[in-house]
């Protein structure tokens, strides 16, 4: 993973990568430790990882990938590195197919708890998410956030850092 990025978009985009790994993190080790219990809406602990999943699957699948998709895989395009953007395309394709339902689920996490008998599917959807998710930001880390580095230069960069709010 980069540790010495040149440029402001890539370094925002980084941060909000080891962000979403660090909350997965957690997801999945609240998975693994539920146990048969579905998760608990009444525990402190519950309700802090189901808004902080909220607020990121919101996040995650409309503003960073939107921008992604918008702004920067254009450039990977236009850099040689079109093969990259088409697979980091479909792994946003398959994120999103998970997005609604666990949104919902987290969603009724929080007002009410899941109901025994929604376990297996919060968890089928969480832990494939968690793997998707994962594996994308791997493959954004090691191979497109080092090709923008070089593709980038300092006037294209400050237009896409003044730009990344607005997308």
């Amino acid at each position: 993973m980069p540790n010495d990025l040149r440029r402001q978009v890539t370094q925002a985009m980084h941060e909000e990568h080891m962000a979403t790994l660090e909350l997965l993190g957690r997801l999945e080790h609240s998975v693994a430790a539920g146990g048969n219990a579905p998760p608990d809406a009444g525990q402190q602990a519950t309700r802090d990882l189901m808004q902080a999943l909220i607020s990121n699957l919101e996040h995650e699948v409309t503003r960073h990938f939107d921008f992604e998709e918008q702004r920067l895989f254009p450039l990977l395009d236009a850099g040689g590195k079109s093969e990259l953007s088409r697979i980091l395309r479909h792994e946003h394709e398959a994120i999103r197919a998970y997005t609604p339902k666990l949104l919902d689920m987290a969603r009724r996490a929080l007002a009410k708890g899941l109901a025994a008998n929604d376990l297996d599917s919060f968890r089928h959807y969480a832990t494939a998410l968690i793997a998707q998710h994962q594996a994308h930001m791997q493959r954004e880390e090691t191979e497109m956030i080092p090709a923008l580095e070089e593709l980038i230069d300092p006037q294209k960069d400050w237009e896409l850092w003044n730009g990344y709010g607005s997308v």
